[in-house]
Formats: structure tokens, C-alpha cells, sequence
């Protein structure tokens, strides 16, 4: 039974939200149906549990890499974190400087369309073993026609959910997206 962290009682409320939204750090998404939510029934203390954050954070990444508008800093950064890397090992993993890197995620323009694309390229390639819910396409990116966003732009939220995924010998929980409503 689950115990209250803030006033030790038993009498805790679990429940699955069946939305919510969080910013992972520059990228917006709503979870559906896979957020759990504790209440102490002694204090009222809440508490939120999302599974897996680390996988969310890489589908996040990912999802975000097939999406055909231009990447801003915030999303260069975001996308390296979900890497699991710094700087310089991203920097090193693109063969870049750390230097490009780092005013790629400082918003200096610079990051042109070819670029870009060997960037998205890269990172799902570093990404697809581990998200395995999301179908990926290497010629997707290939035939994509990056579309510059206007100032203040405001990117759609992201939609994911929890899904099963059967492998050859095994059967997990993984993150998958929802369709991006238009």
C-alpha cells in the first residue's frame, strides 16, 4: 500500500489523470491517460509520477526531429539532453565545435537546411533503438522540406501516450505519439 512521504499514513488515492501537460525544458506535450496521480486522504498532500521520463524525453526528441519546422535553440538543446550528452559530446558526435553547438542552442542563426536535416538525421538515428513505438523512415527526413516558422511561433503540443510493444522475445511499455492535430 502506498505510504503519504509527507505525513506517513496509508490512506493514499492513486488515480490516472487522463491528461496532462508538461514543458520537458523548451518542448511542450500532454500525456494521455499515463500520468499517476497520489493524494493523501490524511494531509492532502498530491503528488505526480510520470513513468518513464527518460524514454519520454527521447520520444519527445524524436518526435520533434520528424516534424518538419525549423529546429530553434531551445529544441537543439532539448534534443542534446534527451541524447544524454553535453555539449562537447554532442558537438563531438556531429562533428562540430562545441562552439557551433553552443550558438546553434543560444538561438544565433546558423543552422542551415542541409545542416539541419544531417542533424535530424543523426539524432534519430542515435534515438530509433530506443523509442520503439515510433516508426522511423530515414528517407522521411531526406524528402523533408524544413519550414521556417515566423517570430513567436508557438509549436503545436506534442501528444504522447503508453503503449505495449511486442519485440521478437519480449513485450514492454514504451512511449508512443498521438497524431498532431491540425
Amino acid at each position: 500500500m502506498p505510504m503519504c512521504t509527507e505525513c506517513g499514513a496509508t490512506v493514499v488515492k492513486t488515480t490516472i489523470l487522463p491528461e496532462y501537460e508538461i514543458d520537458l525544458g523548451g518542448l511542450r506535450v500532454k500525456l494521455v491517460n499515463a500520468v499517476i496521480r497520489e493524494v493523501c486522504e490524511a494531509c492532502g498532500d498530491a503528488t505526480i509520477e510520470i513513468p518513464d521520463i527518460g524514454g519520454l524525453a527521447r520520444v519527445a526528441a524524436m518526435a520533434r526531429a520528424l516534424l518538419p519546422l525549423r529546429l530553434n535553440g531551445e529544441e537543439i538543446r532539448f534534443i542534446r539532453k534527451a541524447l544524454d550528452m553535453n555539449g562537447r559530446e554532442f558537438a563531438q558526435a556531429m562533428e562540430l565545435t562545441p562552439e557551433t553547438v553552443s550558438r546553434w542552442e543560444n538561438g544565433v542563426p546558423g543552422v542551415g537546411g542541409y545542416v539541419e536535416k544531417l542533424l535530424r538525421h543523426n539524432v534519430c538515428a542515435l534515438l530509433h533503438s530506443k523509442t520503439p513505438a515510433i516508426v522511423y523512415d530515414p528517407v522521411s527526413i531526406t524528402h523533408m522540406r524544413i519550414i521556417n516558422t515566423p517570430e513567436g511561433f508557438v509549436l503545436p503540443t506534442l501528444e504522447f501516450r503508453r503503449v505495449l510493444v511486442k519485440d521478437k522475445r519480449d513485450t514492454e511499455e514504451a512511449w508512443d505519439q498521438l497524431p498532431i492535430a491540425a
